[in-house]
Parts: C-alpha cells; structure tokens; sequence
C-alpha cells in the first residue's frame, strides 16, 4: 500500500526509516524490504495508546538524537457531521 511504498521510495533515497505497525506478524512484505535494507527498522506500535507512542517517539531518540520527519499513513473512520468531529 501506500505505507510500504512510501518506505520503500525514502530508503531508496537513503533516508533512515522508523516504520511503525500494528502487528509485526502481518507484515511479510516489509519484513522482506527491511532484510535488504539494514535502514529500515520496523517497530510494532499502536496508535491509539499514547504510551505505545510516546516509547517509541523516545526509543527513536534515544538511537537517533533526533527525529526530523514523521509520515502518518495511519487511517481512521469517522460516522456523523464534519462540525462534531474534534
């Protein structure tokens, strides 16, 4: 999907990629990717728990220093009027 290709172009580019997802089991293809390419870490993480985020927001500085961008390919459904949705 739009994810994985987006990983894929970034690393490419020689970007580093923190590539955040839901099950680590369910991602065979980006599994595959990350085994070619030592630059992609894959973290396990869920979106809706702001512990989960914050562990990983702070592992990656902890490696890194520092993060510089974050591509948010995660998606949600909303049901009602546009003027409840906060």
């Amino acid at each position: 999907g739009i994810g994985y290709a987006t990983v894929e172009v970034l690393t490419l580019n020689n970007f580093k990629v923190y590539a955040g997802v839901r099950s680590i089991n369910n991602c065979k293809k980006l599994r595959i990717l990350a085994d070619k390419h030592p630059s992609i870490k894959i973290r396990e993480i869920n979106l809706n728990k702001k512990r989960s985020i914050k562990s990983i927001v702070n592992e990656i500085k902890k490696e890194e220093g520092k993060i510089d961008v974050i591509v948010n390919n995660a998606s949600t459904i909303v049901f009602g009027p546009i003027e409840t949705i906060t």
